[in-house]
């Protein structure tokens, strides 16, 4: 088993062949799209019979390789909507290479232009070095940005194996990022303070409607995801290293519908509320780590008491149980309801494979090692 990571790093060609090249691999990807949306296919074999030799003769200087990496990116593209639109690609999309149009050596990388073949050495991250030394390169992508161009190296790597410890339990939510169950708190307050400037930055910008004003919004909009991307980052790097095996998350599966009745306002608040993305991250720096994670039903963790698992009251942050009294905040107690619901699945699980040992398994499978104290 191997796992994928990618390591950017910036490249200096000569920025008239390597803009040259960009705009040609747009010209092929919509002469692509226009003869495949002719045809009714977005087929690759097909695609290859059909406008490979006319962008061969069009595009002399173009090298075969980057012409077939751009009909699979036009084929997947039209494969992606069906047909039902025309796909469009950006100049500065980016373009794609394989093991024949790009190579690396050490840290001296090579990859295939319009018309020549550019070779440099190139300076990595610190602390991407391990998996630029480690790992396999499968494949690149060169992007530019307007003012430098970067070069996206795909390595494969081995999964370490898996480690054994404990579990716990991680609530995530709008005030607060992550609760663990062990009552570790990684709060939200920074960045929601960025996101309400930004947001009335861009109510600003766009009551104006010029042109500025537009490129202004772009500015800002981007300067926001690249902070909460950030943010993102360093709370799932944190909650990774912590000392457990497995890492239990709400199933939030389709929950965007189901606001959808709720105010403006908290819809506003909601849709900025970057949960996937810290998912995302937090799954794939658990499985660098040999670790793992999993997901449970997130009906009812929010509102029964973590003690005695009767139904409680919450208001704001508190929680309060009636029936034993119990008085906790309202996320860890959420995220001790998300840890329980997983050991019992475990435990319901080993048991019915006790009672039918001849019938196959389902459910959730225990890690090795976990213990269910």
């Amino acid at each position: 088993m191997t796992m994928k990571r990618t390591v950017k790093v910036k490249v200096n060609p000569p920025k008239d062949i390597a803009l040259r090249t960009l705009k040609t691999a747009k010209a092929i990807f919509d002469l692509h799209v226009s003869i495949g949306k002719e045809h009714g296919t977005w087929n690759k074999l097909k695609l290859h019979r059909l406008a490979y030799r006319t962008a061969r003769d069009l595009y002399p200087n173009m090298p075969s390789s980057l012409v077939q990496t751009i009909r699979d990116t036009a084929s997947e593209a039209m494969k992606r909507d069906k047909l039902r639109t025309t796909p469009t690609k950006r100049l500065r999309s980016g373009i794609r290479f394989n093991l024949r149009t790009f190579s690396l050596r050490g840290k001296r990388v090579s990859f295939s232009l319009a018309g020549m073949r550019w070779k440099e050495e190139v300076s990595v991250p610190t602390f991407q070095e391990p998996v630029w030394t480690k790992g396999v390169a499968k494949a690149a992508t060169m992007t530019y940005d307007g003012h430098q161009f970067w070069l996206n190296v795909v390595f494969e790597l081995p999964i370490p194996a898996k480690i054994e410890g404990h579990a716990v339990g991680i609530d995530r939510g709008m005030l607060n990022l992550a609760v663990t169950s062990d009552g570790l708190f990684f709060k939200s307050k920074k960045i929601r303070a960025a996101q309400r400037n930004a947001l009335y930055t861009k109510r600003q910008l766009q009551s104006q409607g010029t042109r500025s004003a537009a490129r202004r919004l772009t500015r800002v909009s981007r300067k926001e995801q690249r902070r909460t991307k950030d943010w993102n980052h360093v709370v799932s790097k944190r909650v990774a290293q912590l000392p457990f095996a497995v890492f239990i998350l709400e199933d939030l599966s389709n929950i965007r519908e189901r606001v959808c009745r709720r105010g403006k306002h908290f819809r506003t608040r909601f849709h900025r509320w970057p949960f996937r993305q810290f998912e995302t991250f937090l799954s794939y720096k658990a499985e660098a780590l040999g670790k793992a994670v999993t997901f449970v039903d997130a009906r009812y963790t929010s509102q029964k008491c973590s003690s005695c698992k009767t139904i409680g009251e919450r208001s704001g942050g508190r929680f309060s149980c009636a029936n034993c009294g119990l008085r906790l905040h309202a996320d860890l107690n959420a995220a001790k309801n998300i840890r329980d619901n997983y050991l019992s699945s475990l435990s319901s699980a080993k048991q019915a494979s006790v009672n039918t040992p001849n019938a196959p398994r389902r459910g959730v499978s225990k890690p090795r090692g976990l213990s269910l104290r």
